[in-house]
């Protein structure tokens, strides 16, 4: 896979249903890979000139690269097309994120958080990350969106963490605790997000504090994912262990050992019981036992 300079972001990109998984190669070609087949499609030149991020929509229809000079450049599977999309801020990004219906594109870097909307490239909505006088807090490392498209949450290579409501016109709530990266997130329910760093922690959004900090084992924590119906948690570590918990006792249940690296990113299939996990070793497909059991 290529080497980015440009941003924080990596040479894949994980679909939140865990359906399609981007790939990008050191020969500057980047593919789309069906799960749960483990199928490669065609090779594609990439359509930047150097890559700083990039992002798959669901149905693995639309990709989005971040050159590094910060403009964004939309590939449409279907017509093998682009278009281009100028430079939506003055500060780079550094992650991007498609919303679950893949109509909106959510872009994050040291300064500012931009939403776009996909198919007339508006910009919809652009936040300073930073109030006045306040300190940076480096390059993000994750961006999420809520299942219903209308918050979004963002973790920062300083630790900190904000959640925006873009329904509420922009309205921001910090999330402080964790003292490094934070690489991965989720959303449980409207008042309860999931992120994962040096711990994975619980967050009550109407305090905010941690309700719950779940640390099994001296590691880092990255990818992260919560089944369909919220009950299951996975989350990846740097000892290329995945450990899974029951979301309602915040109990440990399972962990899966197989990769030999850290485990940078998860997504549940639709089925619920089928985890795709993308480590720097190898891509790979569990098949989980029903909650039940």
């Amino acid at each position: 896979m290529d080497k980015f300079g440009g941003g924080s972001g990596t040479a894949y990109s994980l679909t939140s249903n865990g359906e399609h998984l981007l790939l990008v190669f050191t020969n500057r070609t980047f593919s789309i890979w069906e799960f749960p087949a483990i199928r490669e499609g065609a090779r594609h030149p990439l359509p930047v000139n150097k890559a700083a991020a990039e992002a798959l929509a669901n149905g693995g229809r639309v990709a989005a690269f971040i050159g590094e000079d910060g403009n964004v450049v939309f590939w449409h599977r279907e017509t093998q097309m682009t278009n281009w999309l100028a430079l939506p801020d003055t500060n780079r990004s550094s992650r991007p994120a498609f919303s679950s219906d893949g109509r909106k594109l959510a872009l994050a870097g040291w300064q500012h958080v931009t939403v776009v909307d996909v198919s007339s490239g508006t910009n919809l909505l652009s936040i300073s990350a930073s109030r006045p006088r306040e300190l940076s807090h480096g390059a993000a490392f994750s961006l999420r969106f809520s299942p219903d498209s209308n918050k979004i949450i963002v973790g920062f290579g300083s630790g900190d963490v904000k959640l925006w409501d873009l329904a509420g016109g922009g309205g921001r709530i910090d999330l402080k605790g964790h003292t490094f990266q934070v690489n991965g997130s989720a959303f449980l329910d409207a008042q309860t997000v999931i992120t994962s760093g040096e711990d994975v922690r619980f967050w009550d959004l109407s305090t905010p504090t941690p309700s719950a900090i779940l640390q099994p084992r001296p590691a880092f924590f990255m990818g992260t994912a919560l089944s369909g119906d919220g009950r299951r948690l996975a989350v990846g570590g740097s000892d290329g262990v995945i450990t899974l918990w029951d979301t309602a006792s915040r109990q440990e249940v399972l962990t899966l050992s197989g990769h030999t690296r850290p485990v940078q990113a998860l997504a549940f299939l639709p089925d619920g019981n089928s985890l795709v996990s993308v480590g720097m070793d190898q891509i790979r497909v569990w098949r989980a036992f029903p909650l039940a059991q």
